[in-house]
């Protein structure tokens, strides 16, 4: 072969190949003209759904979306009332961009009806997430491209909730999102089950024929109490929301850290017989919902009983077997699902059982037996039924009288044990308290020992710091917080501030003692100066440097101290507190994270410095640590990111969030949590972060500070800020990068992304409080505040 024939060879296998791709990068796409007929199918970009005709049974032909790892049924049909009784449907988008099904000897099925101008495009997508989305896109002013959604099948669910599915309802259209069960298990007719979701509640609620059946108690966090869809590989993270348009609850997968590898989608169906079933490319999981109408537990409801039916009698799935002297009826309704057939029985007094037709679940409609049932004998072959056990026989008296005396002997006998568990676990507890507290007295000692090297920490005594306050008098008192009082004294001619731990304090033992150590070790000028502790008995203090301007607080949220300040004198703060801040992140002994910054928690000194305090809630991390997780949220609400409210998720990055939040409010002089109505309601980020959308930071600033300060330099501070609260906290900048971006005039900040905690938020929210305690601008004024979730 010469060279020339080889070239052209070479030339048409790339023709051929191109022309092949380009089929295969267009098959998850239906554009205006093309035509699905039943011998094609859509197929998303991932490979995980497919689109296509199908038929079910009986040459019942349906438009159905699959589900790669199901391969029982569709998650999702476009003509479940109304199948086509041939193999002619043709699916198309028609010039006016109308999404319709025609099909031999019929009128067409019109899922979107719309007319679209002449320019502009319609075309419908099977997304990677199992929506099947008609949009259309026109050339906009700008000589971009803009795009519409039209209709979505998301907004039509069948039976199967997906990923990025929302239950629930639209408040503008009454549009409601919920599941509906297959009549039997090849038969997509609408069944008896529904699944919905109850905002009112914070559940969903598993109805049969309207009536509740079940229950997935209320969404705690991210996860259900009783709805359990165990996986090997990835969690389940429900989610809830609400604002002025919609209420629904999503779902979204997280991969286990093992796992590498893994198909982000899996599918939750409702099955005929009210059971939710999980598939994914792991495998199939079940959660089983057999409620009889006599438990109350794992969600059931207990059902009306009839009055023949005694408290012992339920309905169970035996073999049985009969003759032709057994009175039966069969009832071909196709309506009813066995379900309704064993109610409809339930409530009959003179039916024994039911079954299917067939002895199957294929067929629509069931029998009813009204003579006595005999179970087959083990190994003979008979006919599954639903018949009605009855309550067992009463056991003798004497029997009755033995349980009664066991069960009030166990009574005794527990409650001895109680008694005897309850004074073991005060002498337990006082053991450990005895132990940590020398344990504490050993490094308060190595404390005072390290003092000669430059710590200069002072063991105070009791009467010593009763003589300094005048016997914690109230003229000395200074404020109290969730651990106690804190009390102003004179010491050897120096003013201290002493902060004592009530006994009714929900800071324990071990963030007395977190402080004491933490800020023992630290030496920062914008970190309140530790000068010593008392330890004696159940007294427990802590002693510090005293703060004649209280806290900061008091001046940027109070009209008229707020006015003492310009804003050169603002700006040093900020700056001065991020200081603080990146010798705690990076240059201190241990990497620190304080979790609860906040204006009232910078004390302001003669010099009208800000110093940070509170460490009673700090964590501490190795220089190779970056990052860990706690069970226990603490901290004030407005101040703390989502990674951290939702999941326990810390970093130096909660207090750049923190850091951010508390710019916010020194240039505005509102609270965090602050309502701005516009729209929809918005707290002081998403007030802020509107302004800047609408290029107008600006009207942000105070009123106080508009003839002081310098619109440059309040616009980078507010850049700043809102780079700090940005959802994602690898997005967030270090305090170092901070620090530079207020400090480098001139040089171009980064545009920040829409903030986290934008929109104030109307779902009621599980043991969350605003600050615990009332807050005193004062003196190590602390607030120590414990929330779930966002």
């Amino acid at each position: 072969m010469s060279n020339r024939s080889k070239n052209i060879c070479k030339i048409f296998v790339h023709i051929i190949s191109f022309c092949f791709w380009a089929h295969a990068a267009a098959t998850d796409i239906l554009n205006q003209g093309d035509m699905l007929r039943s011998s094609d199918s859509r197929v998303s970009r991932n490979g995980v759904f497919t689109l296509r005709f199908y038929n079910l049974s009986m040459n019942n032909w349906y438009l159905s979306i699959w589900y790669k790892y199901d391969p029982t049924k569709p998650c999702w049909l476009a003509n479940r009332d109304r199948p086509i009784k041939n193999n002619s449907g043709v699916l198309l988008i028609d010039e006016q961009g109308n999404l319709m099904m025609t099909y031999t000897g019929g009128v067409p099925i019109k899922l979107y009806s719309g007319q679209s101008a002449a320019n502009i495009n319609v075309t419908a997508v099977l997304q990677d997430d199992g929506n099947f989305v008609l949009k259309k896109s026109a050339d906009d002013s700008t000589g971009g491209v803009t795009e519409q959604i039209l209709w979505q099948s998301f907004d039509s669910p069948t039976d199967c909730f997906l990923p990025g599915m929302k239950l629930g309802i639209n408040l503008k259209t009454s549009q409601n999102w919920s599941l509906t069960s297959w009549l039997t298990s090849s038969v997509p007719t609408r069944g008896a089950f529904t699944l919905e979701w109850v905002p009112s509640e914070h559940q969903m609620i598993l109805r049969r024929r309207g009536v509740k059946f079940w229950s997935s108690g209320v969404l705690n966090k991210d996860a259900f109490g009783n709805l359990t869809v165990s996986s090997d590989i990835y969690d389940f993270i429900y989610s809830e929301h609400s604002n002025n348009h919609e209420q629904y609850l999503t779902y979204n997968l997280v991969a286990l850290p093992s796992i590498e590898e893994w198909d982000n989608v899996s599918s939750l169906t409702l099955g005929h017989d009210g059971r939710i079933t999980r598939w994914s490319s792991r495998r199939v999981g079940f959660t089983k919902v057999d409620c009889d109408g006599l438990r109350t537990d794992s969600g059931c409801e207990r059902w009306e009983r009839p009055e023949c039916r005694s408290h012992g009698e339920k309905m169970e799935r035996r073999e049985i077997y009969y003759d032709n002297s057994v009175v039966h009826f069969e009832d071909k309704n196709e309506s009813r699902s066995f379900s309704d057939c064993v109610d409809i029985c339930w409530n009959d007094c003179t039916c024994f059982g039911v079954s299917n037709i067939g002895n199957n679940s294929v067929n629509p409609g069931c029998i009813f037996w009204y003579g006595p049932l005999k179970e087959t004998a083990t190994g003979e072959k008979g006919t599954t039924c639903y018949i009605i056990i009855s309550a067992p026989p009463p056991k003798f008296r004497g029997v009755i009288m033995i349980l009664v005396i066991a069960v009030a002997a166990a009574i005794v006998i527990g409650t001895v044990l109680i008694i005897f568990f309850y004074f073991f676990m005060r002498w337990r507890r006082a053991r450990v308290e005895e132990k940590f507290l020398f344990e504490l007295m050993n490094e308060a000692k190595e404390l005072e020992i390290e003092g000669k090297k430059g710590f200069k920490l002072k063991v105070y005594s009791v009467a010593s710091i009763m003589d300094a306050t005048n016997c914690f008098s109230d003229e000395n008192k200074l404020g109290e917080g969730g651990y106690g009082p804190v009390y102003k004294g004179l010491f050897d001619g120096q003013e201290i501030a002493i902060k004592r731990l009530s006994r009714s304090s929900r800071q324990g033992l071990v963030e007395f003692k977190n402080e004491l150590i933490i800020v023992a070790k630290l030496q920062h000028t914008n970190l309140v100066q530790l000068l010593g502790f008392c330890i004696q008995g159940e007294e427990k203090m802590i002693v510090y440097e005293y703060m004649p301007n209280k806290s900061l607080d008091s001046y940027i949220f109070d009209q008229s101290k707020r006015r003492l300040f310009h804003w050169n004198k603002y700006f040093n703060i900020i700056e001065e507190i991020a200081q603080g801040l990146l010798y705690l992140h990076k240059y201190s002994r241990l990497r620190i994270i304080h979790r609860d910054l906040k204006a009232s928690n910078i004390l302001l000194d003669k010099n009208l410095s800000p110093k940070i305090s509170d460490f009673g809630m700090a964590k501490t991390f190795t220089t190779t640590q970056f990052e860990a997780n706690t069970n226990r949220i603490v901290g004030t609400r407005g101040y703390m990111p989502p990674e951290y409210t939702g999941r326990g998720i810390f970093s130096t990055k909660v207090d750049v969030f923190s850091f951010g939040v508390l710019v916010l409010e020194i240039v505005s002089g509102r609270r965090s949590n602050s309502n701005f109505n516009f729209v929809r309601p918005l707290n002081l980020i998403g007030y802020a972060w509107m302004l800047w959308k609408e290029d107008a930071a600006l009207e942000l600033i105070h009123p106080t500070l508009r003839d002081s300060c310098s619109e440059d330099q309040v616009l980078r501070c507010i850049n700043v800020a809102l780079l700090c609260a940005e959802d994602n906290p690898l997005d967030r900048p270090s305090m170092a990068d901070v620090i530079s971006m207020l400090t480098s005039e001139g040089v171009k900040l980064p545009m920040p992304k829409q903030p986290a905690f934008c929109i104030e938020r109307r779902v009621a929210e599980v043991n969350s409080n605003e600050d615990m305690v009332a807050e005193n601008h004062s003196i190590n004024n602390v607030t120590i505040s414990v929330i779930d979730g966002r």
